[in-house]
């Protein structure tokens, strides 16, 4: 609670210096002089307090302070305080389409929620909206879920980047002001207006007379405590060698990718950076928003590991060919009930794909799998290992760490 109220506290007084430093401006004796080169229709200086909920989440809090507005006829900020509930209905309307266009500007690709006409004391409109980042706000194509892929990607330690275009309607002056909830810290922007603890990041666009054309507010953010941070590939490879029924012993080669290299796809948009792996569920996230499809999965990673594993299996002490058919296991993939989730990023369950031999050649000592698994029902014992099997011997050879797993008929 304290860390909340903190930040409560450090947002107001911020609030605070920004109109401070707006009231300065206005009624200075400057202000004549800055805005009389062009006689525009409005003189309004505005706050703008944008409060980081998640990635795509915002809450943006807007103080407007005119000191002139027109709508039928010019009203000054005396006349503004004494207006009429007539009068106040049409200023009223006048700022809300006024900050419909310029929020529209500054969140391009957004939808806004319960946003209406701003309330109104002593002078200062207030306004306080919700909105989304939707995919067009990241230039993304309309198909991609803008929340999963920018939470979930900053759930995996990704730095995201935001392009703000910051400008003021004429006659407007505009501070924008972020806030940056605890889980999220700032890596960095195009301003040295930031707090001491880098929660608080602000920009001032001026465009009293109205040859300011604006600028781009540059933010980049990443998640303080990610669920996930893969730091290397983790690929493994499992044999399980089903001998339940001798008379036809089945082989099955499952790869399991934990971690995924993305730089071989170069799949990821510019705005998502300082990520080099993926668990498991940032795959799943990729493929289910269609920056690449399971095809291009196993083209890129799993064929070349297949083609080696056969490789090696087919030469060492098996010496047959695997005649394997390939399929993903669907537990694994975004067909399974909870593919992902973007708040627990992890790397469960690994994405598996499995080859499957239905009829392999098996020997124990020499002699054929059904024939030792016959003597054996018959009564028989014997002492085995690994080197006593016609599997696994020469494996060393292999890339990825594996395993090899034998199930007896149920008898034996």
């Amino acid at each position: 609670m304290e860390d909340v109220d903190d930040r409560m506290i450090n947002k107001k007084g911020s609030k605070l210096y920004s109109f401070l430093i707006i009231f300065i401006v206005v009624f200075s004796g400057l202000f004549s002089s800055i805005c009389c080169a062009v006689d525009t229709d409005n003189l309004v200086a505005a706050v703008f307090d944008i409060s980081f909920i998640s990635g795509t989440q915002l809450t943006v809090d807007i103080s407007v302070i005119p000191e002139k507005l027109t709508t039928d006829r010019i009203y000054y900020s005396i006349d503004i305080i004494h207006a009429s509930s007539e009068e106040l209905g049409a200023l009223k309307y006048a700022v809300f389409l006024m900050l419909k266009d310029q929020l529209s500007h500054l969140f391009k690709g957004m939808e806004l929620h319960n946003f209406s006409l701003p309330t109104h004391q002593s002078g200062v409109f207030s306004e306080t909206v919700n909105l989304t980042l939707d995919s067009g706000f990241f230039s993304m194509n309309s198909t991609v879920n803008a929340e999963e892929i920018i939470n979930g990607f900053l759930d995996i330690g990704a730095t995201i980047s935001y392009v703000f275009p910051l400008s003021a309607d004429i006659g407007w002056n505009n501070t924008y002001s972020i806030y940056l909830p605890s889980d999220i810290i700032l890596d960095s922007a195009n301003t040295i207006d930031v707090s001491s603890d880098g929660s608080i990041i602000s920009w001032r666009s001026t465009n009293w007379n109205g040859n300011e054309p604006g600028e781009e507010g540059l933010l980049s953010i990443r998640e303080r405590n990610p669920s996930s941070l893969a730091t290397e590939e983790n690929i493994k490879i499992r044999f399980e060698i089903d001998g339940r029924t001798p008379s036809n012993i089945k082989l099955d080669l499952h790869i399991l990718c934990s971690n995924l290299s993305v730089a071989p796809y170069k799949i990821l948009p510019e705005f998502i950076t300082n990520i080099e792996y993926l668990p498991s569920d940032g795959i799943r996230l990729l493929i289910k928003n269609k920056f690449f499809s399971w095809a291009d999965l196993h083209q890129k990673t799993y064929l070349p590991i297949i083609q080696h594993v056969k490789s090696i299996v087919e030469n060492s002490s098996f010496n047959q060919t695997y005649l394997a058919s390939f399929m993903w296991d669907a537990q694994t993939t975004i067909n399974a009930s909870e593919c992902f989730n973007i708040s627990k990023m992890d790397a469960v369950p690994p994405i598996t794909g499995r080859l499957s031999d239905e009829e392999v050649s098996l020997s124990f000592l020499g002699i054929t799998g059904r024939a030792f698994f016959g003597l054996l029902n018959a009564g028989g014992e014997a002492h085995v290992d690994s080197n006593d099997i016609n599997f696994g011997t020469g494996f060393q050879k292999l890339d990825y760490p594996y395993s090899i797993t034998l199930t007896l008929p149920t008898n034996i």
